[in-house]
């Protein structure tokens, strides 16, 4: 923790990795036990695989279940809201996103991670619209997938309302810049 109350935490962008199970992972370790492991080392990790298509809410449950109380994921949104929608009309995709399960991490849902396209170049409309377009909260995010058309069902409804982090991966030169 920093004087402000802030804290930083240190992890890895994923955890399964074929070459970890050489140099990171002891031995013989089966591969479902991989992230209850890097978990008992680090504090976060990335989920990547939602960036390549939606994942089934048991997956969420399972990864939840996996790891200690204290453990932060960070949720890489579907490429298809910030690569082939490039910010735009992707409402539909993001509700799908979040009712696909990151909100079942409950509080082990860190930040949700935008990655943009290097090819996406920095437009302060765009991006201001898809940012205040984003919920906030849980609760928001429930309402949010409701009105796309999306269903809340008990599980989802259940999950306690807190607040939602948003993280932004730029990759094009063009965001480096005071606006």
């Amino acid at each position: 923790m920093s004087a402000s109350g802030a804290r930083a935490l240190v992890g890895t962008s994923a955890w399964k990795k074929e070459d970890w199970r050489r140099a990171f992972y002891p031995p013989g370790l089966p591969q479902a036990r991989e992230l209850a492991y890097l978990a008992e080392r680090m504090p976060t990790v990335e989920i990547n695989s939602t960036f390549h298509g939606l994942k089934q809410p048991s997956s969420f449950r399972t990864w939840r279940e996996q790891v200690p109380a204290h453990f932060a994921f960070s949720v890489k949104a579907d490429r298809a809201i910030t690569h082939d929608r490039a910010l735009r009309g992707g409402e539909r995709e993001i509700a799908a996103f979040l009712a696909s399960g990151p909100l079942l991490l409950s509080e082990k849902l860190g930040p949700l991670l935008w990655q943009f396209p290097e090819s996406l170049a920095f437009d302060a409309e765009v991006v201001d619209g898809f940012l205040t377009g984003l919920p906030r909260s849980v609760d928001e995010a429930r309402r949010f997938i409701l009105r796309q058309g999306g269903s809340v069902d008990a599980e989802l409804a259940a999950v306690p309302d807190r607040q939602l982090r948003h993280a932004m991966e730029v990759r094009s030169p063009s965001f480096a810049q005071p606006r």
